[in-house]
């Protein structure tokens, strides 16, 4: 076996740290998906989640951008600073959540 195929101590943290903002991401997408999901009015929050996770993936200028225009479209005039800092409480919300 070479020393290549055994991560490094390094490697391990990275990947770890990596699958962790993967998970925290994901859990703030959902939040954000049922916050938006109620504020339009749909009944389905976890299918919303599903499209904009499909969608925009954790790319949370593309949220925001996303958000803003389904809430505008149903009547919920927020402005693209207020999802935004929606999306960064949702993110040290869903942190805490996953940590523990």
């Amino acid at each position: 076996m070479s020393a290549h195929a055994i991560p490094s101590l390094r490697e391990t943290q990275l990947a770890a740290q990596q699958d962790m903002l993967a998970k925290v991401q994901d859990r703030r997408n959902h939040m954000v998906a049922e916050w938006a999901a109620k504020a339009m009015g749909k009944s389905n929050a976890d299918v919303y989640s599903h499209v904009l996770n499909a969608a925009n993936g954790n790319d949370e200028k593309e949220i925001a951008k996303q958000l803003r225009s389904e809430l505008a479209q149903a009547g919920v005039a927020l402005t693209i600073n207020e999802i935004r800092a929606c999306l960064e409480e949702m993110l040290d919300q869903a942190a805490l959540e996953v940590s523990h």
